[in-house]
């Protein structure tokens, strides 16, 4: 069954890395970040958490 994630800092480093994986094994992530840009987690392929 599928978790659900609160993450934060998810722009860069371990946070990011995290939503990733997490992500990957079909986990549920609400990530937040301080700035979005090229390398934020908005450019993760995020399709299937808004469906």
């Amino acid at each position: 069954m599928a978790q659900t994630w609160m993450i934060t800092g998810t722009s860069t480093g371990l946070g990011r890395l995290l939503t990733e994986q997490l992500l990957k094994r079909g986990d549920h992530v609400v990530a937040t970040l301080r700035r979005n840009g090229p390398s934020s987690t908005c450019s993760l392929n995020t399709a299937s958490a808004f469906k």
